[in-house]
């Protein structure tokens, strides 16, 4: 009865959608309405007939065939019948059948795992298109073996639209490989043992990095950062971090990054500086305007001592309880201030016998 029922859909299907001999007496709303059911007659038997196969009867469904399954069938196969098309079958799917596959059906397609790696591959068949037409809500469904194996294939915006746990699942070579795509807030879900993991593949995203996972970088981290790295990050700047820059690095910090510097990192930098060991007028030519910079840095944590000679260069002095100084104890006063800022510096001026 299935058979002439889907024989007479058929026939019946061949004669509406032939206008050549279709009668001139019939209403074109009747014809409309009929080509209608036709179609809804097919896409229930292919439902019916799906609903009848065994494995072999979906693996016996013809490469060309698979295209012709409606757009309106798709979302009614099961999951289980999924799982029994071959690979190349897969591969068959057009764009359009690939998108209507809802989040369920895509997360069932097989693919093979570290404890079982001879499950059928049905993900990794999907060509690179069908991959590209997945929408965000059928990627977001994609287990992490699956994200792993089609990770290749994915468009900018399809990463962009990964989620915080497929993110931190992703092997260290994955997300390598994703870096440049992910958003700011994508970069705010990877692990501190993925940052360190990462090593230097890490800094084309280290402006954007949280100030946990800036803090988390190592030495070889750090030495690979950029004077625009250095600028984007200077309020999480460790000392311990300052230290482990290169003398390339140093030379290239500018009067404004020193101006909203902390009085730690000033600190911390000051001692590179005059290590010569490390820093020298030859591989830092900006040391003198440096170290000037440090001198004048507008009091942003600030030792007490160049707090106090900043003081001094911007306001008048008077010394003891004279109201009217002469000239001649102006004099005195700047040459007892001039060589009393060598003293801020060097640590030897006193205030009421006590060193500051």
């Amino acid at each position: 009865m299935q058979k002439k029922t889907i024989k007479m859909v058929i026939i019946l299907s061949i004669f509406f959608n032939n206008k050549d001999i279709i009668p001139s007496t019939i209403p074109a709303s009747t014809i409309d309405n009929i080509q209608a059911a036709m179609i809804a007659a097919q896409e229930q038997s292919f439902i019916d007939q799906f609903n009848l196969l065994s494995a072999a009867g979906i693996q016996n469904i013809t490469i060309n065939q698979i295209p012709t399954i409606p757009v309106s069938v798709i979302p009614i196969i099961t999951n289980d019948q999924i799982q029994k098309f071959t690979p190349a079958q897969i591969a068959a799917f057009t764009t359009s059948q690939i998108t209507v596959f809802t989040p369920s059906q895509i997360a069932s397609f097989t693919v093979p795992t570290s404890t079982n790696n001879s499950i059928i591959n049905q993900i990794g068949a999907l060509t690179s298109n069908q991959v590209n037409a997945m929408l965000p809500a059928q990627i977001a469904a994609i287990s992490i073996d699956q994200l792993n194996v089609i990770l290749k294939n994915l468009s900018n915006t399809q990463i962009k639209n990964l989620t915080v746990t497929q993110i931190q699942a992703l092997t260290n070579t994955a997300l390598t490989s994703l870096l440049n795509n992910l958003t700011k807030n994508q970069i705010q879900f990877i692990t501190l043992s993925q940052i360190t993991s990462l090593g230097t593949a890490v800094t084309p995203i280290i402006s954007n990095l949280s100030a946990a996972q800036f803090l988390s970088l190592s030495a070889p981290q750090i030495q690979t950062m950029t004077n625009q790295n250095i600028t984007d990050q200077l309020g999480n700047l460790s000392t311990n971090q300052i230290g482990y820059l290169l003398p390339a690095q140093i030379a290239s910090i500018t009067t404004t990054q020193i101006n909203n510097m902390t009085k730690d990192q000033l600190k911390a930098l000051q001692i590179i500086l005059q290590n010569p060991a490390i820093i020298t007028t030859t591989n830092n030519p900006s040391l003198a305007g440096q170290i000037t910079a440090i001198a004048n840095a507008p009091g942003i944590g600030l030792p007490k001592k160049r707090q106090l000679a900043a003081a001094h260069q911007s306001t008048p002095i008077t010394v003891g309880n004279q109201n009217t100084p002469t000239k001649k104890d102006k004099k005195n006063d700047w040459d007892n201030f001039t060589n009393g800022t060598q003293d801020f510096f060097n640590g030897k001026i006193k205030v009421n016998g006590t060193p500051i």
